[in-house]
């Protein structure tokens, strides 16, 4: 069983380097109108750093009270890390998000490529967990998306003439990094990644890659149309893309 797992996951490796072998890179000197004006609004919003006791203060929270009680976000990486500090490192972004929503007036949108459940619901959306507590907080409107998505909204909104390459292409050197890795790290990566993976996104891709169903196999018996298919898959590579490219670099 063992060896047949290995050598699917293999075939499937393969393939996935191939779609990543056929993307094409950004240029460092892009003129991307997009990128341009995203990275002014990032680079004029640094926070300063919090308060070392208040800090502390928190940590503490998070591991009394929130991780026991699996109250998101970060308690999924209380096994994975090992110090209380890192463990909570989630929760302290988060308190900050709060802290900051607070004192801002507008809706929050949170843009991160980390897609574990405790963020995130299967369909995609903030936790209600999340959402609640945000509430409670200000009165605005709270969204969470992946940078892909982000890049995506951007173009619309800002009206601007991106190339579709741009939007599934984020950070170069992650892709540099996810190749050099020998054959037995880049399959304990993608099992790694897959485990990240939202069971619906785990189940499109098992059914294409593993049991090499066609298109109107899996729609039947995952209950959709072939267009919300085709959408399925192709969000479940980008996620499985993102989370593969955050092990690469780890």
């Amino acid at each position: 069983m063992s060896g047949l797992l290995d050598e699917t996951l293999e075939r499937f490796s393969s393939a996935f380097d191939a779609l990543v072998a056929a993307d094409a890179a950004i240029v460092p000197g892009d003129d991307d109108p997009v990128l341009r004006r995203i990275d002014a609004l990032l680079n004029a919003g640094a926070a300063k750093d919090p308060d070392p006791l208040l800090v502390r203060q928190r940590v503490e929270d998070f591991a009394t009270w929130r991780a026991p009680n699996q109250i998101p976000p970060g308690w999924r990486d209380v096994a994975d890390k090992y110090t209380p500090l890192l463990q909570a490192g989630d929760y302290l972004l988060w308190s900050e998000l709060l802290d900051h929503a607070a004192r801002t007036p507008t809706p929050f949108l949170l843009v991160t490529n980390d897609q574990k459940d405790d963020w995130f619901a299967k369909d995609g959306e903030p936790l209600r967990a999340l959402v609640n507590e945000f509430g409670r907080r200000s009165a605005h409107r709270y969204g969470q998306m992946n940078f892909n998505d982000f890049l995506a909204l951007a173009r619309t909104a800002l009206g601007a003439a991106v190339a579709e390459t741009t939007l599934e292409e984020i950070v170069e050197e992650r892709r540099t990094s996810a190749d050099a890795a020998g054959p037995d790290d880049s399959l304990h990566l993608l099992r790694a990644a897959m485990e990240q993976l939202s069971e619906r996104d785990r189940q499109v891709l098992t059914l294409h890659f593993f049991e090499e169903m066609d298109p109107a196999e899996i729609a039947s018996a995952m209950g959709v149309t072939r267009p919300t298919l085709a959408r399925m898959r192709a969000a479940a590579l980008s996620r499985l893309r993102d989370t593969w490219n955050e092990f690469a670099v780890t």
